[in-house]
Parts: C-alpha cells; structure tokens; sequence
C-alpha cells in the first residue's frame, strides 16, 4: 500500500513517512492541498494522512477535494491543535 501525507511542516512529513516505510508502507509526501490534489491525481494512494491547520488549504477543505473524487479513500486527519468542537 502507497500513502499520502500531507503536513506543511517538513519534520512532521518526514517523521510520519520514516514510521511508515520501517512498518513496510510506501509513503509519498505533500506539503499542502495543491500538492496533495496533483499527487492523488498523478497516482491514487491507498489512504491519505492530513493536517488539519495549513496555510492555503486546511484538512477538512481537502477532505472534501478527496471525497468528490473518490467516496471511499481513507482519509486521516492529523492535529496537534485540536479541540472538543473540531474532534466531534
């Protein structure tokens, strides 16, 4: 399975790809919505792993991006500034 993460942050990219590829899972990188949409559009990944809070494009407006083209791909989203309200 090849994933797609998507963080404008360079280190949490990296760190999250590194995890995944010593658990046997190709990851490919993003560093926002534009970048995601080309990616998915070049090669349909097996899930997608998103921040929530980016410059340009947040998770939820890539969610949806995601969902028009394709209902059933997994899509995570990532956050380290969460709240009650945005996790319900």
């Amino acid at each position: 399975m090849r994933v797609l993460i998507v963080d404008d942050e360079a280190a949490v990219r990296d760190a999250l790809a590194q995890t995944l590829d010593l658990a046997g899972i190709e990851a490919e990188v993003a560093d926002g919505m534009a970048a995601a949409l080309k990616a998915v559009r070049a090669a349909a990944p097996g899930a997608v792993f998103t921040d929530m809070r980016m410059p340009n494009g947040d998770g939820f407006e890539l969610l949806a991006a995601l969902r028009r083209g394709d209902a059933d791909l997994p899509v995570i989203l990532l956050t380290g500034h969460g709240d009650v309200p945005m996790a319900v």
